[in-house]
């Protein structure tokens, strides 16, 4: 099955998306030597899609990084992620093989960072302030 250019086998979420002590929002992913090689060579050069959901799970954000050899796909939810991402601007990406993420063995390696426009940084604030309304009703 193809989901524009790439295969389901081509599209990934990651382990574990988490805020760290260093302030900055991670998103680590499992160790594809392909996708990393391109990455590596293309300086991580990436298109940035946000979309909105709204599931019986709760408010979340969903970040679709797409690169000539793979998609990304990550959610977060409404809360204290969302706004330290808008605060910094910028997801910072990791990979690392599954049995070291099992593990919890600190072999990642950092990709680089995915930055939102202006433009993004807008609607992840029109988006939490919504919530905000909402959740304050």
């Amino acid at each position: 099955m193809k989901i524009g250019i790439w295969s389901i086998e081509d599209i990934t979420g990651p382990f574990d998306t988490f805020l760290a002590d260093d302030g900055n929002v991670y998103a680590l992913f499992e160790y594809k030597k392909k996708v990393v090689d391109k990455l590596v060579k293309d300086k991580l050069t990436y298109e940035l899609e946000i979309i909105a959901s709204y599931e019986e799970a709760g408010p979340t954000l969903v970040f679709l990084v797409m690169t000539d050899e793979a998609a990304f796909i990550i959610p977060i939810a409404y809360g204290e992620i969302l706004y330290k991402l808008l605060e910094r601007g910028y997801i910072v990406i990791g990979f690392l093989s599954k049995e070291d993420y099992e593990k919890r063995v600190k072999k990642l390696i950092p990709m680089g960072k995915i930055f939102l426009s202006d433009k993004q940084k807008g609607f992840v604030e029109g988006f939490l302030r919504m919530n905000e309304i909402f959740l304050d009703e």
